[in-house]
């Protein structure tokens, strides 16, 4: 995979790999992606809207609309 970074990114990672807590950019870069899935505030969500929407593509219909399927999902995920 290539990826095209910014010279500010790049030094960043050259930074974080100086400090000896990487050993490496690829390091660098895997533990930015690990705090980013960690942190993301929709990824309840999309765990919650994945499985119904493999069974509305299963056939599975449904009298709720695409909207009432995404509010009931994001009810769930605040009430938890």
């Amino acid at each position: 995979m290539n990826i095209a970074l910014t010279k500010e990114m790049e030094d960043l990672i050259h930074r974080r790999v100086k400090t000896g807590m990487y050993n490496n950019a690829s390091e660098v870069v895997r533990d930015a992606l690990r705090h980013m899935e960690e942190n993301d505030p929709y990824s309840e969500l999309r765990a919650t809207l994945i499985p119904r929407i493999a069974r509305a593509e299963a056939g599975e219909l449904s009298s709720k609309t695409v909207r009432d399927i995404i509010a009931d999902a994001k009810k769930e995920v605040k009430g938890h």
